[in-house]
């Protein structure tokens, strides 16, 4: 549903002269420190771009080729993060707060998946949110809730007016006039309906926004975001409230608006380098820096911050605690044209953005980004090639000496063979080769360069699929593994940041539904199952949201192989119970959480009863259960004798009386058979299931056999569980060591 209008602040005279100061005297001194930002964001732009030059065309003096590193780089782990986070195999994990939330788990799970894959369509807008802070290192998303309508025309039914005819009364007999209703009449009506009604993710450019030289997070005192709207756009968000009816109403406002709009704004309210790296992408992609036609866009500040309310002129009065506001401030007409506060236009009270940094940077908003990170190498690198391509030069085309007084010309001779070169002087002509270009210092260094970004980045040869060429490039699938997964812990850093911004997202996006969703709603789940709907009692839970498992495409045949392990642990017949507990955790690292709820919780079960209590059980007519911790040897030995005693007649009860025979059920001894049966069948189990089931291969195809002490063998023969616990620990270090990175 559409949120409700916000309401304005009622500013005084007063009030709107300081915050018209306040908000001037911001931008001017965060613009100021924020000019080398712009300067560097279009330094890391160009070399994303791969650009040649400064406006992108080639220089015909010298090489055109730029080694395309950070290109290279961005690409991949970019594909590599995507993958993880919005891949085929990846899901949204949904955890239960509450004890009656977990009844509705499974529901909300399959809502939120197909909320975030199927009806936000989230993999464009994170891709540009991912490729954004993998080139400046920093990256801000605008989570809002957004209703998209359209006019349609539709054929429907419009009533008609009653038609008078004449008629007699049969009463009466006299003439009179009879209403006879009218068929309705089909016509085509202009009806708005909704497009779409939810939560929309928007990648802001990084250029508009200015924060305070001391911002950490977006918690700051304040900050500037540079918005270009239209006159529409104006309209409409006067309409629901976010800008001032009053001021728009304005004639005189209104006129000078529509004329910044038709003729741009002044150049002298945009500092230096603010707009510097909108430029350069518009060079980048062949458009002109200069509109040729209007632009019919103008320039308003959107300034959010804490602002103290009710202060007269002499600094007296007012509210001790400032509020957030959020203002629309035209700087060419020095004009407020919006001003409310934050929890009117974003009802959640939350400032409506989302941060992420490739790398973090000790207190500061902004990250290091892969450009950044890359920039020195890579201009390295260009400069190594263009020295090999001017020596390479010189040792392919002759140098030639001439005498000017010998008649040779340069400028419309070429030395190629066969050709006569007139001359008066042929000896005041000399040609010299070069010879050979030696490239030993060129192939070591770019070696070296590109191992510097390999380790920066932790993008190799191996991670790509490709054959490595290095004299000392893994020969073996163990080696590669090894590698891979060293490398894959420094990619695993950078996706557990962003997993963070993540779990933020997906909770904002499951506040907003519980708030402004219609219910019930209907939603489509996949085609085996048509759908389901989601009520008002299904949103009132408070769940905890993730992204898992995390799991590339390199490793996805090593996670099979674990996954396989794991399935060969399970499908034996009785796990020890000893070590129940270290196999849940497997199952938890490996990715498989639902997997561990099904296994059962050792600590929750019932201690083992004694065999002479058991022995009292059957004989009463009761049936009793093996627990998996019975000594077993013992309670056979306990229950055997037992049997033999029924069967000699006399039987004497742990209180000490003796009973005979003929007075007990006929079936006890069968159930005391039985039962020591269960027993036997238990003990072999311990000991089969601890040996085989933990003899899987690793990924290097070494099984792995448990380390039975002789003390264990002697246990062994006694019929008791083997002590598994070491090889248990070897087998859960191996497996949470190996393959990708999980969750």
């Amino acid at each position: 549903m559409p949120q409700p209008p916000c309401t304005q602040l009622k500013l005084t005279d007063a009030e709107k002269t300081r915050l018209k100061s306040q908000i001037t005297d911001d931008y001017q001194d965060d613009s100021a420190d924020f000019d080398n930002r712009n300067k560097a964001l279009r330094r890391w732009y160009r070399l994303w771009r791969n650009a040649m030059d400064t406006n992108g065309f080639p220089n015909q003096e010298s090489s055109n080729f730029s080694i395309p590193l950070c290109l290279w780089i961005i690409k991949a782990i970019l594909a590599k993060e995507l993958d993880a986070l919005l891949g085929e195999e990846s899901e949204i994990v949904v955890t239960p707060i509450g004890k009656s939330d977990s009844t509705r788990q499974e529901k909300v799970k399959k809502w939120l998946n197909w909320r975030i894959k199927n009806s936000l369509k989230l993999y464009t807008p994170f891709y540009d949110y991912l490729l954004q802070k993998r080139i400046f290192g920093t990256t801000l998303g605008y989570l809002r809730w957004e209703t998209k309508t359209r006019m349609v025309k539709k054929m429907v039914a419009e009533p008609q007016p009653d038609l008078p005819v004449e008629d007699v009364d049969p009463m009466t007999q006299l003439p009179m006039v009879r209403m006879v209703p009218q068929e309705p009449i089909m016509a085509p009506k202009e009806v708005e309906v909704i497009d779409y009604d939810g939560p929309e993710l928007t990648v802001e450019n990084l250029e508009d926004w200015i924060f305070p030289a001391n911002a950490k997070n977006l918690e700051c005192d304040h900050f500037i975001r540079i918005l270009k709207m239209t006159t529409d756009e104006m309209l409409d968000w006067a309409e629901a409230g976010k800008l001032d009816k009053k001021v728009l109403e304005n004639e005189e406002i209104w006129k000078k608006l529509r004329h910044l709009a038709e003729t741009g704004h002044p150049d002298q309210n945009i500092t230096g380098t603010e707009r510097e790296i909108t430029e350069e992408k518009k060079a980048q992609e062949g458009l002109p820096s200069v509109p040729t036609g209007r632009e019919e866009e103008i320039l308003v500040h959107n300034w959010v911050g804490k602002f103290r309310l009710g202060v007269k002129d002499n600094g007296t009065g007012g509210d001790k605690r400032t509020t957030e506001i959020v203002v629309f401030w035209q700087p060419d007409l020095h004009e407020i044209l919006g001003a409310c506060r934050l929890i009117d236009i974003f009802p959640d009270g939350r400032r409506p953005f989302i941060i992420s940094q490739a790398t973090r940077d000790v207190n500061k908003i902004w990250g290091i980004g892969d450009c950044e990170m890359l920039e020195p190498i890579n201009n390295e690198m260009d400069a190594l090639h263009q020295l090999a391509m001017d020596a390479g030069a010189g040792s392919i085309g002759p140098v030639v000496f001439y005498n000017p007084a010998s008649g040779y010309n340069p400028q419309s001779h070429k030395i190629e063979p066969w050709t006569a070169i007139p001359s008066t002087d042929p000896n005041g002509i000399k040609v010299v080769n070069l010879g050979q270009i030696q490239l030993g210092p060129y192939v070591l260094l770019m070696n070296q360069l590109m191992s510097f970004a390999e380790r920066l980045s932790a993008i190799t040869d191996p991670q790509l699929g490709r054959q490595s060429s290095q004299p000392n490039a893994p020969r073996t699938l163990g080696q590669q593994q090894i590698l891979q997964g060293e490398s894959n812990t420094l990619l695993l850093l950078g996706i557990r940041l962003e997993r963070e911004s993540m779990r933020e997202l997906l909770q904002r996006i499951w506040d907003m539904d519980k708030r402004w969703l219609p219910k019930p709603y209907f939603f489509r789940v996949t085609e085996e199952d048509p759908g389901d709907v989601l009520t008002e009692e299904d949103m009132m839970g408070e769940y905890d949201f993730d992204i898992g498992p995390v799991t590339m495409v390199s490793n996805r045949a090593q996670r099979m192989q674990e996954t396989m392990q794991l399935l060969t642990v399970l499908l034996q017949s009785n796990v020890p119970p000893a070590v129940m507990a270290l196999v849940k955790k497997i199952a938890v690292k490996l990715g498989h959480p639902d997997v561990a709820k099904l296994l059962p919780d050792m600590d929750a079960m019932k201690p083992p009863e004694k065999p002479e209590e058991e022995n009292t059980r059957l004989i009463q007519g009761e049936t009793v259960p093996v627990h998996p911790m019975d000594n077993h040897p013992e309670h056979i030995a306990k229950h055997e004798d037992l049997a033999a005693r029924i069967e000699a007649s006399v039987i004497a009860l742990p209180n000490g009386t003796q009973i005979e025979a003929e007075s007990l059920n006929p079936g006890v001894v069968g159930r005391i058979r039985a039962h020591v049966a269960q027993h036997q069948q238990a003990m072999k189990q311990g000991v089969t299931a601890g040996m085989n089931t933990m003899t899987p291969r690793n990924g290097s195809g070494t099984q792995l056999t448990p380390n039975v002490q002789p003390a264990q063998k002697q246990n062994q023969n006694m019929g008791a569980p083997p002590d598994l616990l070491a090889n248990l620990r070897n087998q859960l270090g191996a497996m949470m060591n190996q393959g990708g990175p999980q969750g």
